[in-house]
């Protein structure tokens, strides 16, 4: 069953706090939850950025389309990020600092994914496997700055891209890729969003 808008933005909103190191002032009550996502929409752009992508998606604007293309250039000036309504993003995805990120119409991504600046998330011309153009991200991955993630491909769940890495191959899932073109050098010991919330290392042993 579809997730609904007050929830999705809640997931998300959770991810900031315990990036924040406010774990302990989860959103547990309303006005909490209120007072978050206004604070949040006012300072973080890429908190506010999906909140304008998750609006796209919520009844009944999802059936007006004059309203959703007025949002999606509201989100694209106002934010300096580009997210196609038609890509398909997971809950508790996070933003940290929200400068010319673009994802594509047809991407899926997976939960608690992590976006960090520059990162592109698209197509690449003539390409095409098994009616997939765009990528497949999984759960828990982590884009690092300036990564680029191109074409019909696949980066597994728990995985790292290290930043301004170029990956036009699949990634297995538990991986740390980085370099042009990406390739795994090392295997993760702790998923991204869990590093994020504790001490942990996220990366283990070499491959």
């Amino acid at each position: 069953m579809p997730e609904s808008f007050v929830s999705l933005i809640k997931m998300d909103l959770d991810r900031y706090l315990f990036w924040m190191e406010e774990g302990a002032k989860k959103t547990s009550g309303r006005l909490r939850f209120i007072s978050a996502v206004i604070e949040h929409l006012i300072y973080m752009d890429g908190y506010r950025a999906l909140f304008f992508y998750r609006l796209q998606h919520s009844s009944p604007i999802k059936k007006n389309r004059p309203l959703r293309v007025i949002i999606k250039l509201l989100n694209a000036l106002l934010n300096r990020i580009e997210l196609d309504p038609r890509a398909q993003i997971g809950a508790g995805c996070m933003i940290p600092h929200g400068q010319c990120i673009i994802i594509g119409s047809s991407c899926i991504l997976g939960e608690n994914v992590t976006i960090y600046q520059g990162v592109t998330i698209g197509a690449i011309a003539g390409k095409m496997k098994n009616g997939q153009v765009d990528p497949v991200i999984g759960d828990g991955v982590m884009l690092g700055a300036g990564a680029k993630v191109l074409g019909p491909i696949c980066i597994g769940n728990n995985s790292v891209i290290g930043a301004n890495s170029v990956v036009i191959h699949d990634i297995p899932e538990n991986s740390v890729a980085v370099g042009i073109p990406a390739k795994v050098v090392r295997r993760v010991g702790v998923p991204f969003p869990v590093a994020l919330e504790g001490t942990e290392e996220v990366s283990g042993s070499t491959p």
